[in-house]
């Protein structure tokens, strides 16, 4: 069974919106749209609630602002409507010119943009996607965002904040100089103190190609990388290449990777950390 979490609330301020944004830019690494506010454009936009009435307004200013990681779906985003006091929303659609792919196909009557009340994110079954966005949002509301609320399907968003506040780490994880990178660190290495049976295995000596397919565990190789936290750039790249598990990315050296287009070292430097989780490497030469 899946995690599914829900997280809303508004935000007035734009100078706290837009750190909220650039801590998230830490966590996402890339993004399909970045939505800047363009309050002098007019769009028919239909508002979409879950308490009240659907909204449907014929001139309604593009005051948006936030992330929009994938234009596959639209979960996991975090978009300002600042006509609406910064509230948290979510686009299902928004124009052709801004990125939509699906803007050019509407109808003339059709609205331009629809969006959604609050957010929404479906971590599936990878329960390291689970754990890091919980730790994301309780983040955010130590850091910026008080009044943000936010619950899961498996309670984890709770039993994180429980662990924050257990540990004391509540004015490291809100001191303005720490990225989210280092939250994050503070957060695993002091919850590992705390459980030393989690600590991640140390990465095997370099081995060949044959050597690391033959040692592999199956359950291990046959891991989906789709499930794995990688980047849109890096996911879409693989997925060119028709690699879709653990164990067909480790049939690649590194000079296998960085021939394919678009993937460069940043993209090479996250299969490498995701595959250290795992104790794996890429392979040497045979």
């Amino acid at each position: 069974m899946g995690c599914d979490f829900f997280y809303s609330g508004s935000l007035p301020d734009p100078q706290r919106q837009q750190k909220v944004i650039e801590f998230l830019k830490g966590y996402f690494k890339e993004v399909d749209v970045e939505v800047q506010p363009q309050p002098q454009l007019h769009c028919r936009t239909l508002i979409q609630s879950h308490a009240d009435a659907d909204q449907e307004y014929e001139q309604y200013p593009f005051d948006f602002y936030g992330l929009v990681p994938s234009l596959n779906f639209e979960h996991a985003q975090f978009v300002f409507d600042r006509n609406d006091g910064g509230r948290l929303v979510r686009f299902v659609r928004f124009p052709a010119d801004l990125g939509d792919p699906q803007g050019d196909l509407l109808q003339p009557d059709a609205p331009e943009v629809i969006v959604k009340h609050d957010g929404y994110y479906r971590a599936g079954t990878n329960t390291s996607k689970m754990w890091t966005f919980a730790l994301i949002l309780n983040f955010l509301q130590i850091r910026y965002w008080p009044d943000l609320q936010f619950s899961d399907d498996h309670n984890s968003c709770h039993k994180v904040g429980q662990d924050i506040w257990r540990w004391r780490l509540v004015n490291q994880l809100a001191d303005p100089e720490r990225n989210m990178k280092a939250c994050y660190d503070l957060y695993w290495k002091t919850h590992i103190r705390h459980h030393p049976s989690l600590a991640p295995k140390t990465p095997a000596p370099s081995r060949s190609r044959g050597q690391i397919l033959r040692e592999l565990p199956p359950d291990i190789g046959s891991t989906k990388l789709e499930d794995l936290e990688l980047s849109v750039r890096t996911r879409s790249c693989l997925r060119r290449q028709r690699i879709s598990t653990i164990a067909e990315l480790l049939q690649y050296k590194e000079t296998d990777l960085l021939k394919m287009k678009n993937f460069g070292r940043k993209s090479l430097n996250e299969i490498k950390e995701i595959l250290a989780e795992f104790g794996l490497h890429l392979p040497n030469a045979d």
